[in-house]
């Protein structure tokens, strides 16, 4: 049966740094290496910049901006739900996300290689050539903690697509030339590669801190499997909505009608959820903050870490956690947390 995720896309893209200078990270790498990679692309690009460069999740200047409907800044930071595909007064999901690098490691030397991932979803591999000079301008300007910024240099991006067993290099510091990301993860592939998963039972293990809310309260344990389909597929009917809609208004209506029908079978699918038990104590919860100069306080980071092993007939949701493993769930999914994957 069609979905309106047949037309989604992802981008996943590898972004690999020399270090040059001493540098320190909080141990949550990702949200630093987000707020690197946008207070560059804003700084270098925008025609209003905000104190000091920062990036905002949620621009109160994008949104004040006479050209924010035409900026690829304001599209990655405060973008708009210009069809009205999501309904009055929803959040619009950042088309990325973040996918930091795994290891304990926070203190790095000259020499060593700092690697992390970014997802492009659908409509914003236009953006790509932006992040590329912003990708640039960050290890130039230097980012982690003390009042020397530890600085980077960028030598390659990669495109990786693991569902096929492909990648290509896109950027090499050594060539003028860079090349436009065309290795799409598609959802013919992810349907694909879901189809040979187990249906009967299979692990979940969320390889950084996923926070899923269950009436608004962060679930600390578990998560049950319910749960977790149900903010998936909030997640990816989001995406969907914003980021794989066709360009001609006769589509976008027709996709806009396929979204609100893909609706009426979630209750089935979330009752085949329901059905499913956990076997043994599930994926438990560790604490995890940073320091915001922005906000000059401590963040809340933390969230579920670990495995979950499901038993049941699964058959009906494994497509869209074969989708989750490249979008993420739960918040700050565009940070890099909520990143998991899927284990027989």
């Amino acid at each position: 049966m069609p979905t309106p995720l047949d037309h989604l896309q992802a981008h996943q893209l590898r972004f690999i740094y020399e270090v040059a200078t001493p540098l320190t990270l909080q141990p949550n790498k990702g949200s630093a290496l987000r707020g690197a990679l946008l207070g560059a692309l804003r700084g270098h690009f925008c025609v209003l910049p905000g104190p000091g460069g920062m990036a905002e999740q949620d621009s109160p200047l994008c949104a004040a901006c006479t050209s924010a409907s035409a900026c690829p800044i304001a599209y990655l930071m405060a973008n708009r739900d210009e069809a009205g595909a999501l309904g009055r007064g929803q959040e619009v999901p950042h088309p990325y996300v973040v996918e930091p690098p795994l290891s304990r490691q926070t203190a790095y030397q000259p020499g060593e290689r700092l690697e992390f991932g970014l997802t492009l979803f659908g409509n914003a591999l236009h953006t790509f050539p932006y992040l590329l000079i912003a990708a640039q301008r960050m290890g130039e300007q230097g980012l982690g903690l003390g009042r020397e910024r530890g600085r980077l240099a960028l030598r390659e991006i990669w495109q990786v697509n693991p569902i096929a067993g492909q990648q290509v290099r896109l950027f090499h510091h050594q060539r003028a030339m860079a090349r436009m990301p065309s290795l799409a993860v598609t959802a013919a592939q992810v349907h694909e590669f879901a189809a040979d998963l187990p249906s009967d039972s299979f692990t979940v293990r969320f390889l950084t801190p996923a926070r899923l809310t269950a009436e608004g309260k962060l679930v600390q344990s578990g998560p049950p499997l319910s749960l977790l389909i149900h903010r998936l597929l909030e997640r990816l009917w989001m995406l969907a909505a914003v980021y794989a809609a066709p360009e001609g208004d006769d589509e976008r209506e027709a996709h806009i009608a396929e979204l609100r029908e893909w609706r009426v079978s979630w209750p089935q699918l979330l009752a085949e959820a329901d059905k499913a038990r956990m076997a043994g104590r599930g994926a438990g919860w560790q604490e995890l903050e940073r320091y915001s100069s922005r906000h000059d306080r401590k963040l809340e980071m933390g969230g579920l870490l670990g495995e979950a092993r499901y038993v049941g007939d699964t058959s009906l949701l494994r497509e869209l956690l074969a989708w989750g493993q490249i979008t993420h769930v739960g918040k700050l999914a565009v940070a890099g947390n909520g990143w998991f994957e899927i284990d027989c």
